[in-house]
């Protein structure tokens, strides 16, 4: 006899297979059958490689810290992004985060488990960055609490979803200068649950200034976090970085 559970799941898999008959997976970059994000255009994807900023991660010549971490104060041990958020992977994080590809999460999840291993990230728990509440209910998901539900199951750390609110509206950050974005997110985050002596990951799609980062660092490390360090797929880059990442490879 078949369990209530077990006949979930089959349901669930025969829906899965339906859905890929009318509607097959196909390459969010190059538009290819088969998978959300090809073999071949996964090759293409430049990784963030050393030498880079020890704290931020920036894409350098040398290591050590860069002159904004040298001069500025931080909330995040480190931060790591796996790619310059160009080509593939940038083609692939508009799908989720604008295009409704809720699929792609565990393909992209794949790589940021990669990167987990590739850059020695540890943590006790995963922490997605929120979304405005209205923005999360235009959209219907938050893309990062995808991305870090499917990383927990690959890397096996505990995920919360809910520790971490806005609680004052931020307008959207595209557009904002880099002191216009730090303004517009300081303070809007609270940590809603104790994270007493725990190290925290912070995980979203894509680092721009890192002003929405270190606002989620500072509320956690206010909960009690005994360190706080983030992760994300992309990295918006100026010219100075991508040609100093061009002549890293």
């Amino acid at each position: 006899m078949v369990s209530q559970r077990n006949l979930t799941s089959l349901l669930r898999g025969w829906g899965n297979d339906l859905l890929d008959l009318i509607y097959p997976p196909h390459c969010a970059n190059c538009g290819a059958i088969g998978a959300w994000l090809c073999d071949d255009c996964c090759a293409t994807i430049p990784w963030i490689s050393y030498p880079f900023c020890e704290r931020c991660g920036r894409p350098q010549i040398q290591g050590g810290l860069c002159v904004v971490c040298q001069s500025q104060p931080t909330y995040l041990k480190m931060a790591r992004s796996l790619s310059p958020h160009e080509g593939a992977l940038r083609k692939a994080v508009h799908g989720l985060k604008y295009q409704g590809v809720r699929a792609l999460a565990p393909t992209l999840a794949d790589l940021l488990a990669r990167g987990w291993r590739r850059y020695g990230l540890e943590a006790d728990l995963i922490v997605p960055a929120p979304l405005a509440p209205l923005r999360e209910q235009q959209r219907g998901y938050n893309q990062a609490a995808l991305l870090a539900l499917a990383l927990g199951k690959q890397v096996q750390i505990s995920v919360e979803t809910g520790i971490l609110l806005r609680v004052r509206e931020t307008q959207s950050q595209v557009g904002l200068s880099g002191p216009e974005r730090w303004q517009n997110v300081f303070g809007a985050f609270e940590c809603q649950q104790g994270v007493g002596g725990m190290r925290v990951l912070v995980l979203d799609d894509v680092y721009t200034t890192g002003a929405t980062l270190q606002a989620c660092g500072a509320a956690l490390l206010q909960g009690g976090a005994s360190d706080v360090s983030a992760l994300t797929l992309t990295r918006a880059l100026d010219r100075i970085s991508l040609r100093q990442q061009a002549e890293i490879f």
